[in-house]
């Protein structure tokens, strides 16, 4: 089969769509597929109609020969969409949902104005929330990162439920459990993410000043905020704690030192429209992943088995749960163990396989 990817992002992108994208693309291509990824301007804030109309052009000049499938994030396929109709191809369309934004803005309205990092705009809500529900309408499928976004967008649109596929992220599974029964655990605990609403940094922040507290050598790195000063916000709430270090770009490829740096993993977001990426790799280094109650991330961590879900709320009561884990070397091990065990069974290849019983459904 002949598949397009696409997404409005730069080609230079270490976000988790764009590590997807390469990462089922290269599956397909393995199983003997012809596999081409298109990707969006330079600029991260190029305009999404733009690609949109660029990709449609795309698949218009491809007419005499166009691919089997496009794979478009979000509303990116939605003239793909339209014109497959028009112009009668064989070309079917799939809608690569990493968080739908119309579940994200149901989150963002829960929360104070003053947290909420680059709230959703009046054209927003007006223009992409359309566009997007009239790329669900044409597409012949929707896959989603987490069960969650499924049940949320078919409560929402009944009659596409036939339509919908659970694709999560994956990962690379390693050979060993990396910190299962190491001689020396350091408390060096690792953040993934940028200073957005979502990722809540704020309150990893504030639980690791109560354990620094505790232990004077503990070490919190943030990696991957996309900024080289740390917001206002940020500054506050780490005033004055030592260890704490920013890192505000980091390829894919040089994760896995951050992996083999930290024992453990903070993840206090407010939404994750997938399964997270650094919670899975966490898990594949046999890290010990502490993580807030979101739908998504409780697919994958299940508490006081392969980690620990906290309130994400209280600081206090955090910082404690987790100072009493990493005081009990047994019981941090018997989770890390089976963190190792559950990050194989989510394989990449895994997600290829389920990708690929998809594109070979009858039309």
């Amino acid at each position: 089969m002949r598949i397009w990817f696409a997404a409005n992002i730069p080609p230079s992108s270490h976000g988790g769509v764009a590590c997807s994208m390469q990462n089922l693309a290269q599956g397909l291509r393995r199983k003997g597929h012809d596999v081409k990824i298109i990707y969006g301007m330079h600029k991260a804030a190029a305009n999404y109609l733009l690609f949109a109309l660029g990709l449609g052009a795309k698949l218009a000049a491809s007419a005499f020969a166009p691919p089997d499938w496009i794979i478009a994030r979000s509303s990116d396929g939605v003239f793909c969409a339209v014109l497959r109709r028009i112009l009668r191809l064989k070309t079917r369309i799939i809608v690569h949902n990493h968080g739908w934004e119309e579940h994200v803005y149901e989150y963002e309205k829960r929360l104070p104005s003053h947290v909420v990092t680059s709230p959703t705009t009046w054209k927003a809500r007006s223009l992409r929330f359309s566009l997007l529900r009239l790329a669900l309408s044409l597409c012949d499928a929707c896959i989603c990162g987490a069960l969650d976004e499924i049940r949320w967008l078919k409560q929402k649109r009944p009659k596409k439920g036939t339509a919908f596929a659970c694709v999560p992220n994956g990962v690379q599974r390693q050979a060993t459990p990396y910190w299962l029964n190491r001689s020396e655990i350091p408390n060096d605990f690792l953040c993934v993410g940028g200073p957005t609403w979502k990722k809540n940094l704020e309150h990893s922040v504030a639980v690791f000043r109560r354990i620094r507290d505790r232990h004077a050598e503990a070490r919190l790195f943030l990696v991957g905020t996309g900024v080289s000063a740390l917001p206002e916000s940020l500054k506050r709430v780490g005033e004055g704690v030592g260890g704490l270090h920013n890192v505000p770009d980091e390829p894919f490829a040089a994760m896995a030192r951050w992996y083999r740096t930290c024992p453990f993993l903070l993840s206090f977001s407010r939404y994750e429209g997938g399964h997270s990426l650094a919670i899975l790799e966490s898990m594949s280094f046999a890290m010990l992943v502490f993580a807030s109650p979101v739908p998504s991330t409780m697919e994958i961590i299940k508490h006081g088995g392969n980690g620990c879900i906290l309130s994400g709320r209280d600081p206090d009561a955090d910082a404690s749960a987790i100072l009493d884990i990493i005081g009990n070397r047994g019981t941090a091990d018997a989770m890390r163990m089976k963190a190792f065990k559950a990050a194989a069974r989510n394989s990449w290849d895994r997600q290829v396989n389920r990708l690929e019983a998809v594109l070979c459904r009858p039309a």
